[in-house]
């Protein structure tokens, strides 16, 4: 589905659709010119979807805009789906305010995406997110809705991750990557050997010099144990 036949169905939609479907004002639920709830549960759900739509009015991205800027926005919306791009949190607030038919789809792209992102920023070397690539595409079918914009987002994602200092990093193959951390490790390890040669070193040197200032024979004192410290100190 192209972003012409995605408008086309948006819009259609739209036409079909009830402009507001929050109650005339003066009107109330249960009043003769509604239609009475029955239940307790419908007046409440009732209320709570007037609720919902007044703060959804209130935080829509394109409450204040004339005619033409609101459909500019959505246009500029529509092309991102149908060319793969992430969405702002605005942008996906206006989808499921105006678009709700589509806004499933959308969200489960975006998620997607994210998912792809995610392991692609842990793989170890460009094989692998090469391979991480792959699978996700491998596990999308012709004939599930948006599919094309999914493969969208996909390529683009890719794309992205491809001209991060991360990407460019990486070691070219899996084999490579092994090598590499087993060589952080030795080195963590030598470093780790060697911290603990000095302090063995500087604990040897203390020893030697606490000796010296301090010579242990059947008549050391406290007094002259107490006089040494005054004097080194």
């Amino acid at each position: 589905m192209n972003t012409k036949d995605i408008i086309l169905q948006v819009r259609g939609a739209k036409d079909t659709k009830n402009a507001s479907q929050v109650l005339p004002k003066g009107q109330v639920i249960g009043s003769a010119n509604s239609q009475q709830p029955q239940t307790k549960e419908e007046v409440i759900g009732a209320y709570t979807n007037q609720i919902k739509e007044k703060i959804d009015h209130m935080f829509d991205p394109v409450n204040g805009m004339d005619e033409k800027d609101a459909e500019q926005y959505e246009n500029k919306i529509l092309n991102k789906i149908h060319s793969g791009k992430k969405l702002t949190a605005e942008e996906l607030r206006y989808v499921r305010i105006h678009m709700p038919e589509l806004y499933p789809f959308v969200l489960k792209i975006q998620v997607q995406r994210e998912a792809l992102e995610t392991r692609l920023e842990h793989c170890h070397s460009k094989e692998e997110v090469q391979k991480a690539y792959e699978d996700a595409m491998s596990l999308l079918s012709s004939d599930q809705p948006y599919v094309q914009e999914t493969i969208a987002a996909y390529e683009d994602a890719m794309k992205e991750f491809k001209k991060t200092d991360a990407y460019k990093a990486l070691p070219a193959t899996e084999e490579e990557a092994k090598k590499h951390k087993q060589s952080v490790k030795e080195g963590k390890e030598t470093q780790k050997d060697g911290q603990k040669e000095l302090e063995s070193y500087k604990s040897s040197i203390y020893y030697e010099n606490a000796t010296e200032a301090t010579p242990y024979d059947s008549d050391y004192t406290i007094a002259q144990d107490t006089a040494i410290l005054e004097l080194q100190g």
